[in-house]
């Protein structure tokens, strides 16, 4: 039963077709796995992140071209290729070329949140996050990404 309950923490990243983007993918993804094990909790929500990031620029940048135009036509104010934008732009920009399906879409944005969260200015104007009920749904949410854009986008 616990091995059901953890399946969440396996992603499979074998649709990222460069092998030090996946390496690197996997290493934050594992990392994230041991904080959350550890009960080191922020630090899951924050390479959860960075997981994010990663695997949204590798499925943006294999269309690169239809990305930037869709870019362009978003409230994203940045001008920057994709490798510099900023995680609510690749989440926009893949929903907006359907790279991610409905689940994945939903929770995306809850993760760039949760990311958004560690700032110490704005945890003194709210109560304190949960961070332990935060970074499981973090993880979770990298697991169902990763599965959508694993459908989405062809390896080679």
């Amino acid at each position: 039963m616990a091995a059901q309950r953890q399946s969440f923490l396996e992603v499979d990243f074998s649709f990222i077709a460069d092998p030090k983007l996946r390496d690197i993918a996997q290493q934050f993804h594992q990392e994230a796995v041991d904080a959350y094990r550890a009960d080191r909790h922020v630090a899951a929500v924050i390479l959860s992140g960075a997981v994010l990031e990663g695997i949204l620029t590798f499925a943006l940048m294999r269309r690169e071209s239809e990305a930037t135009d869709a870019h362009q036509g978003t409230n994203c104010k940045s001008k920057h290729r994709i490798p510099e934008w900023r995680l609510e732009e690749l989440i926009e920009v893949a929903v907006k070329l359907k790279l991610l399906g409905r689940s994945a879409s939903e929770v995306a944005p809850v993760v760039r949140d949760f990311r958004n969260m560690i700032h110490p200015y704005r945890l003194l104007k709210r109560s304190k996050p949960r961070w332990d009920a935060l970074a499981p749904l973090a993880l979770a949410a990298v697991a169902e990404i990763s599965r959508s854009l694993g459908g989405r986008i062809q390896t080679g």
